[in-house]
């Protein structure tokens, strides 16, 4: 049936899957069709383009640590506003490029985004939104058959798109030595995750991480109870109110902290745009010489180097040092303390740039050359160890909270809330049953009521019960050699247990990390991802135009 319309099933719609959509919406906007269209996207989440992560009714003290300036759905203004733009029409008191914004603004955002552009996609092609959960993907004569969670209707596509993301709110690995379970098994979302009931007042809480989520939680517990943060000079004072918790006790396997996001518009950096520009030009060479290269003896060496000549820029130097002493440190209670105050005071302003900082700077403004030139096997085999334990290291220096989430941070140590002295930790049994968690160092211990993990599941950990564990189960999907998510190919297509591309299914967005760098951004332009799959859809309804000559 040549008139058949092309059966196209869009699997999960978060920001990614409205990444795809957009473009997809733009390419049809772009040619002649001859062949029908039909677009099914399956979200069970109440705000399609925002999902689970930026679900617009979570509390505003969740915060962004990615900049206004940076976030943006279209690729043109006379498409649709940038965040900021947005921001200046439904909440000007937070429109300011440097700011760091509520997930739940971000959200708002992302979901008029996502209304906005069905409305332009409904021009070109039938669409329905299906709010089941995909539960598994089989192939069958007729293209794949979409299983949901609620059963009963059959869903057959041509194509299929999947853009899961998180796969939802759940639970991570634990760690090997880990002998006891979780009370809260993950963090989000925080209202019911960490409630009163879950985690009583005056109760004594472990959480496991002390990452981005980690502050959450922390904010969740006290915050989200009622308690005021009240300025205090340059820091914060908190005001508690009697629903906290007794004492909070985060720990990892390093035990370091996770370092301030700086404001630009608060230090003084004089313009560093050539030394940015020459080094990433060096890396960029690396990927002319035809072979993989390797991370240890090739690319860092010229991250370093950046991050020295930024240093020296600002009358430091050290840079290199600084880092070998970072990874190598495992910091008590006062040292933690100081290297996350000094990361605030650095990023505001109030003490000179750090070789914290330029380590950080660097591997920010180098990453979108770094994406192009690991990702797709750019990057040796034996050499994924290496980068994966720097690159680890560097979500700390580079990738860390907002300002104003450290402060909070810092005020809930200084008031005695929150509990530094078991940061590299582990939870066990003690000899009654009842957890306790034990310092990796010198078995110092405490006993807790409650244990929290904050660690959410990584890019190859798919969902037991979700599309991505059935196309492995059948050897549709096979691990990266990298151990983050799954192998792809240039299209976007899976790499069967057999070496083939899967036909007909595209992979985007977290679960290929690995093959893809830099999956967890909100910078449509830092992956192609979307673009190839919609140019490969709207290939297949393209009118052809025939040679009258």
């Amino acid at each position: 049936m040549p008139n058949r319309p092309l059966r196209v099933a869009v699997i999960g719609c978060g920001p990614k899957g409205l990444f795809c959509i957009e473009q997809l919406t733009k390419q049809l906007e772009n040619v002649d069709t001859s062949r029908p269209l039909s677009v099914t996207i399956f979200e069970p989440a109440d705000f399609p383009g925002a999902g689970l992560v930026y679900d617009p009714r979570q509390p505003h003290y969740l915060r962004m640590n990615f900049a206004v300036r940076h976030i943006d759905v279209w690729q043109r203004q006379e498409d649709g506003p940038s965040l900021l733009d947005w921001l200046r029409e439904r909440h000007p008191e937070s429109a300011a490029a440097d700011q760091f914004v509520p997930r739940a603004m971000v959200g708002e955002y992302l979901h008029d985004c996502y209304l906005a552009t069905t409305i332009r996609l409904e021009q070109h092609a039938t669409l329905s939104r299906v709010r089941d959960r995909v539960v598994d993907l089989q192939e069958v004569n007729t293209g794949w058959r979409v299983v949901t969670d609620r059963g009963g209707d059959v869903y057959e596509f041509d194509e299929v798109l999947l853009t899961v993301g998180h796969e939802g709110w759940r639970s991570s690995t634990v760690d090997r030595q880990q002998t006891t379970t979780f009370d809260t098994s993950h963090v989000y979302p925080v209202e019911s995750q960490l409630s009163p009931a879950m985690a009583p007042a005056s109760s004594h809480i472990a959480i496991r991480g002390i990452g981005l989520t980690a502050i959450d939680a922390m904010l969740a517990l006290t915050e989200g109870r009622g308690g005021r943060f009240r300025p205090a000079g340059d820091a914060l004072r908190y005001e508690p109110v009697g629903t906290e918790p007794a004492r909070i006790f985060p720990y990892s396997r390093s035990g370091r902290p996770m370092l301030a996001k700086p404001n630009p518009q608060q230090m003084s950096v004089p313009d560093l745009t050539g030394v940015w520009q020459h080094y990433a030009g060096d890396l960029a060479t690396l990927a002319s010489r035809g072979r993989a290269v390797h991370f240890r003896e090739e690319i860092w060496p010229k991250v370093e180097a950046a991050a020295e000549a930024a240093l020296r820029e600002v009358g430091g130097s050290g840079a290199a040092p600084w880092f070998d002493s970072w990874r190598n440190g495992c910091p008590g209670s006062d040292a933690f303390r100081d290297q996350l105050s000094a990361s605030v005071e650095v990023a505001t302003g109030r003490q000179a740039p750090s070789a914290a900082w330029a380590m950080g700077e660097a591997w920010r403004r180098l990453y979108p050359t770094l994406v192009n030139l690991i990702s797709y096997d750019g990057l040796a085999k034996d050499s994924w160890r290496d980068f994966r334990t720097v690159a680890a290291e560097m979500e700390r220096v580079a990738f860390g909270p907002p300002v104003e989430n450290c402060r909070k941070f810092l005020a809930l140590v200084d008031c005695g809330l929150v509990n530094l002295n078991f940061l590299q930790g582990t939870v066990t049994p003690c000899e009654t049953g009842l957890p306790e968690l034990r310092t990796v160092e010198d078995n110092r211990t405490v006993r807790i009521d409650r244990h929290v993990n904050a660690v959410l599941p990584g890019p190859g950990a798919s969902h037991p019960s979700g599309p991505l564990h059935s196309l492995a189960q059948r050897g549709n999907l096979v691990p990266h050699h990298s151990d983050c998510g799954y192998q792809i190919d240039r299209s976007g297509r899976p790499i069967t247990a057999t070496g083939k591309s899967l036909c007909s299914v595209t992979l985007v967005g977290r679960p290929t990390e690995g093959a893809v760098l830099g999956n967890d951004t909100l910078n449509p332009r830092l992956h192609d991802g979307p673009t190839r799959w919609a140019r490969h859809i709207a290939q297949q309804v393209q009118r052809i135009k025939r040679n009258t000559q």
